[in-house]
């Protein structure tokens, strides 16, 4: 990956045309796929299948100014559904889950803070497993709790192993053998950064870890302090984050920020196929860092504009994978300026369905059923329902 010292560049980004704010609080996003993609040339991908995407905003749950009673303290990605189209969020700030019919009416909350069975800590994911099961992980507490899918009652839990690949850090999926938990080692001031993995492991269903790891990958990438120097280890603003997602198949996709390569994973471990897409680099400028920073405390801008940053963003933010097997990919804006994202449908043989355009602060985190959910980021505590529309054009 090049790098590039301060400043990152001066070429000239173009801005992506803005959608007018008025016609996304009508809840109508609707793209026509374009013969080509705007963002990349299509080298190589099978041919464009002309198909028209609409999501309609049917409700939003958490909006205080919509007048809503129920709101949540952070939501992150802790959001899944299960068959029945029921609708289950965590709950950062104070460890719970909700859980709502498919039409946004509460049913019960789930578990409160504190250590005892069923309980929270830190919720780090949650997860619809076989017959509507709920699977809840707590990174804090290292342990995975079982509810059952009738009365959504505890039905077991356990502790997570540790293992000599660092410590478990998210659910990422159950299949019929047990589960897969990723595992890494936290970051420590004055560490090397580099060449940090982030492993995918098999546990059986008494918490075990199962050697060899089914895949790994890069972990995120931070800035750390040198030895010696003022001890601090933050996210890298601008870094490369890995994304994992599972479909109900129980494949795995696992890709990095850095550009559209995704390894489809069997069940038994196996690279089935890898999805890639070609996107345009954008570069990454010296204004663009110091605008993110500036309402910062003074040492924190200070690490950040004198960090070895890559001299181009990350090609994408994030992805997401329908129950159709589609691969919902959301791309980089050219500016941290720009009012909305753009995201392109991909399917496994890398063909382009179609594309949409959503606010920026908006990431989709599951599809379901023809409804797409959610989160709200710019709040970070709304969670909204679209109904996805496709026609053939």
């Amino acid at each position: 990956m090049a790098k590039l010292q301060a400043p990152y560049g001066n070429q000239y980004a173009p801005r992506l045309t803005e959608c007018s704010f008025g016609l996304l609080l009508v809840c109508m996003i609707t793209v026509s796929l374009m013969s080509a993609c705007t963002t990349g040339e299509n080298d190589g991908a099978h041919e464009v299948i002309p198909t028209r995407f609409e999501l309609s905003e049917l409700f939003r749950l958490g909006d205080e100014l919509a007048g809503d009673t129920i709101l949540f303290g952070g939501i992150g990605e802790l959001v899944s559904v299960d068959g029945s189209g029921r609708i289950f969020i965590g709950e950062r700030q104070y460890p719970q889950v909700y859980v709502f019919t498919a039409e946004g009416d509460l049913i019960k909350t789930i578990g409160q803070e504190g250590s005892a069975p069923g309980e929270f800590q830190r919720l780090a994911s949650i997860y619809t497993g076989f017959a509507d099961t709920l699977y809840a992980f707590d990174s804090r507490l290292e342990r995975i709790s079982v509810f059952e899918p009738e009365g959504l009652e505890l039905a077991y839990s356990f502790t997570v192993s540790q293992d000599s690949l660092g410590l478990p850090y998210w659910l990422a999926g159950v299949l019929d053998t047990g589960f897969l938990v990723t595992y890494s080692w936290p970051v420590s001031p004055g560490e090397v950064s580099m060449d940090r993995r982030l492993y995918i492991m098999r546990v059986d269903w008494e918490g075990e870890v199962i050697h060899p790891p089914v895949h790994d990958l890069p972990s995120a990438e931070w800035i750390v302090s040198p030895p010696g120097e003022e001890q601090f280890a933050i996210r890298n603003p601008f870094g490369r984050e890995p994304v994992l997602r599972m479909d109900l198949a129980g494949k795995m996709y696992a890709g990095w920020t850095e550009f559209v390569n995704i390894d489809v994973i069997s069940p038994s471990g196996e690279v089935s196929n890898t999805i890639t897409y070609p996107l345009t680099p954008i570069p990454l400028l010296r204004q663009e860092v110091e605008d993110r920073v500036k309402d910062n405390s003074d040492w924190y801008r200070k690490a950040v504009l004198s960090a070895d940053l890559s001299a181009n963003k990350p090609a994408i933010e994030t992805f997401v994978v329908d129950d159709l097997e589609r691969i919902w990919v959301k791309t980089t804006s050219p500016s941290v300026t720009d009012s909305t994202s753009q995201w392109l449908i991909l399917g496994k043989e890398n063909q382009l369905y179609g594309q949409i355009t959503l606010p920026s602060d908006t990431d989709l985190i599951t599809i379901r059923n023809g409804r797409a959910y959610a989160v709200d980021h710019s709040k970070g505590t709304i969670l909204i329902v679209y109904q996805v529309r496709e026609d053939g054009a």
